[in-house]
């Protein structure tokens, strides 16, 4: 915002975003203004001098003409200013560094008296040390990490890199603005984001990125667009909404690389496939297209509207000339062809047809003379014809529709038109009737053919035929895109499968929706069931149990071993193998609490009940068993966790005014 600073010799000095500046207050014509981006705290007005700190140091700048005097370096070697004042000849300063107490010294051990013997399997879990803290969150550098062996605290404003391993140390401290950061570690950098925008007025998110080793601050960055997301493609942050505005950042510099807006939408997801980042955007009016951007430019690399199909085989009709949609069969002799509706675009319960054109092997309408037609049932109680015979009269105008008056039968509607002869064809070609609100507009259709109108066999065609995608809810990762989708607010819903090579979606289930995902399986409900499906494998089907049981907050999938702490369960997918099945869900150790792995080959569940002492539990991932049970004693009441928690040597457990580590025993 603006600071007015004071006045001087008729000026008023103030300061902008980025410029300093002294106004006339006669005229208000600046008399004189220089850059002062980045500068930190509020500026000083002494006699004529005026005071401006930035990163680099001390600026002393004439009141007057704007000239700078001089200037004094900040002299800091691992801190960062943050604000600064004036009294008489002394100058005082606050850095990002904070003043260290009993609780908050760097570099000393956190317990100096502890016992670094190692306990046996059969002994309670030890506690390595405790760090007082208000509220603490804990954030763990990603799986193979150079960090690994530390994890980061945030508590009352002040980041920290402790080494949890025993006796415990702090790294390095730092303030940070916000109450609530998100806290990300990328390669080296760690980046905190605080998503203050819109929360009043004139505040921004605000970027921070510092060296994860050493606590250095590295660049920081004010993003004033209400952005709620961040996604990693490399050196490019990528920051966006979920409605249509993205931007990125350059993680090296700080520096804005991009920004675009595309529109106002319904959703939209956004992920990278490890060299172009991907947009899934969804408008207002439900339709979805699929964006392709180049990360460090942001420049569009494809954009396509997402069409769906019912299978793999599925053959979507294609609008062509005159209005008509067309469906491309492999050319085949038949009599008989039997369109059928299986649903309707606004999802009612009707069907209609302008006209039918049939195409011959060489691609042309088929004389339809003497042809006839029949239906499923038709509405024969209208003013207006609309017999089956419609369809094949030559008169767009006119049309075929289900019934309406008393009943609307469920779909499917079917029209036969029989030809009279076999005849060669080789494609059928829809036109949809002109009736308001399109009713009976065709959706999903399947074509069959006959030589007797009584064996029809598979169908010869099936998929979408007018192929408007609404989609209600998108899932995404690094491979592709699953979107839950209806033809109508009022009808179920449909899952389909996008893959991100542009191919389109295809439908992987029907009336249902995705509860848990990650490639390539994923969750849903079948009856009361909890049932694992697999993308690419139809027929595969795990069910784990009543769905009611299960808390999918705790659920971790690691490549083929499906893990959840509540109630704990462990599972080989691949083989639809439990190796702990699940349980009771009153059992203790299948109530909410901290799951972590101790090694490659053991959980550990920690449970506290009421004001009783925290239990942990511990099962083999190679026989099941649960091996051992071990009291915390002296635990504070531990805050569950959601996920599998791998910390880097000690369990760390956290309640509402403290961190504390705890050594499990070995396995």
């Amino acid at each position: 915002g603006v600071q007015i600073i004071g006045t001087v010799e008729n000026l008023l000095i103030i300061r902008g975003r980025s410029i300093l500046a002294g106004l006339d207050l006669d005229t208000g014509e600046a008399r004189w203004y220089r850059p002062a981006a980045h500068s930190i705290g509020r500026l000083t007005l002494l006699n004529e001098s005026v005071y401006l700190a930035q990163l680099d140091g001390l600026h002393r700048i004439d009141a007057t003409t704007g000239r700078a005097i001089e200037s004094r370096p900040w002299e800091l070697v691992d801190e960062k200013p943050r604000a600064f004042t004036i009294d008489g000849s002394t100058l005082f300063l606050l850095t990002d560094k904070p003043a260290e107490t009993a609780f908050q010294r760097t570099g000393t051990p956190l317990n100096r008296s502890m016992n670094n013997e190692a306990p046996s399997p059969a002994s309670p879990f030890s506690r390595s040390w405790s760090l007082p803290r208000h509220n603490p969150q804990i954030s763990l550098p990603p799986p193979g990490s150079s960090l690994a062996g530390s994890v980061y605290v945030f508590s009352r404003g002040i980041l920290e890199r402790v080494e949890p391993a025993a006796p415990g140390r702090i790294v390095w401290q730092r303030f940070i603005d916000g109450t609530n950061p998100q806290v990300h570690i990328i390669g080296d950098t760690l980046l905190t984001i605080d998503y203050s925008a819109g929360n009043a007025p004139g505040l921004a998110n605000r970027l921070v990125a510092f060296d994860a080793a050493t606590g250095r601050t590295l660049w920081e960055h004010a993003v004033n667009a209400p952005v709620t997301s961040t996604l990693n493609c490399g050196d490019i942050q990528i920051f966006h909404d979920a409605i249509g505005r993205v931007l990125a950042v350059d993680l090296r510099t700080g520096t804005r690389a991009w920004e675009r807006n595309f529109g106002t939408g319904f959703q939209m997801r956004v992920t990278f496939d490890g060299t172009k980042a991907h947009i899934f955007f969804v408008s207002r009016l439900r339709s979805a297209s699929h964006v392709v951007i180049d990360p460090p430019t942001g420049s569009t690399l494809s954009n396509r509207k997402i069409a769906a199909k019912t299978s793999t085989d599925a053959r979507n009709a294609k609008p062509i000339a005159g209005g008509y949609y067309e469906v491309k069969i492999n050319p085949i002799n038949a009599r008989y062809v039997r369109f059928t509706a299986l649903s309707e675009i606004n999802g009612r319960g009707w069907a209609s047809i302008a006209e039918l054109q049939i195409a011959g092997g060489d691609g042309e309408n088929l004389p339809r003379g003497g042809w006839s037609a029949t239906a499923s049932n038709s509405e024969t109680k209208a003013r207006y014809d609309t017999r089956p015979q419609c369809v094949i009269d030559d008169d767009p105008v006119t049309w075929w529709h289900s019934q309406w008056i008393g009943a609307i039968p469920p779909h499917p509607h079917s029209v036969v038109i029989d030809m009279k002869k076999e005849r060669l064809i080789s494609a059928l070609r829809y036109l949809p009737a002109v009736i308001v609100n399109n009713n009976g507009l065709i959706r999903e259709y399947e074509l069959h053919v006959s030589n007797d109108g009584k064996n029809w066999g598979n169908p010869v065609g099936e998929g979408f035929m007018v192929n408007e995608t609404r989609v209600d809810q998108v899932y995404a990762t690094d491979k592709s895109i699953v979107f839950e989708s209806r033809s109508s607010p009022n009808q179920p819903l449909n899952v389909f499968r996008y893959k991100l090579d542009g191919s389109p979606a295809i439908r992987i289930r029907t009336n249902g929706s995705i509860l848990h995902m990650k490639e390539p399986y994923f969750m849903v409900h079948e009856e009361d069931q909890l049932v694992v499906r697999h993308f690419d494998n139809p027929d595969y089907r795990f069910e784990l149990g009543p769905h009611s049981h299960f808390d999918l907050s705790t659920l971790s999938l690691e490549n083929d071993r499906l893990i959840m702490g509540k109630p704990v369960v462990v599972a080989e997918l691949e083989r639809k193998r439990f190796i702990v099945k699940p349980g009771d869900p009153e059992m203790p150790h299948n109530k909410a609490g901290v799951l972590a792995r101790n090694g490659p080959h053991e959980i550990i569940k920690i449970v506290q009940e009421g004001d009783k002492v925290p239990l942990a539990y511990r099962f083999n991932l190679k026989s099941g068993q649960l091996s051992h049970t071990h009291s915390l004693a002296s635990a504070e009441s531990v805050i569950p966790e959601q996920g599998i928690q791998r910390f880097p040597g000690p369990i760390l457990l956290r309640d509402t005014s403290s961190v504390s580590a705890w050594t499990a025993p070995l396995p």
